[in-house]
């Protein structure tokens, strides 16, 4: 009886008063942004498409988020290495890749937010 009077008093500590403190801004969320530019041909005027934004994935600490963007980093800039071969590539290590084809510039930028940041959301 004793036992399972401490496990109840156990799981309720857990679930009702532990879980609860833990705060969402200890999580860090991995997003990807892409932009690009596009120049017509006819008229040499520029079209901006609509920025899309890319949940990756969540991470419990800053620096297992800053580790992953690293890698993701570098699996996408070996990526654009092979599918725009020819095009210039600039980069800024670990954060944003610009690939400068004729008429179009495409800008990945990599970012860790915390979970209470959503960069989707309007600016107020």
């Amino acid at each position: 009886m004793f036992r399972k009077v401490f496990l109840a008093v156990f799981v309720f500590n857990v679930l009702f008063i532990s879980l609860p403190s833990l705060s969402l801004a200890e999580a860090w969320v991995l997003w990807s942004r892409i932009d690009s530019d596009t120049v017509s041909e006819s008229d040499k005027t520029t079209v901006r498409s609509d920025l899309k934004w890319t949940i990756i994935y969540g991470y419990p600490a800053y620096d297992t988020c800053l580790k992953a963007q690293a890698t993701l980093y570098k699996n996408r800039l070996n990526f654009y290495k092979q599918t725009h071969p020819g095009e210039r590539i600039s980069e800024v290590e670990n954060s944003k890749i610009l690939v400068a084809g004729q008429t179009a510039v495409l800008a990945e930028t990599f970012y860790c937010l915390p979970a209470t940041i959503d960069p989707r959301e309007p600016k107020k």
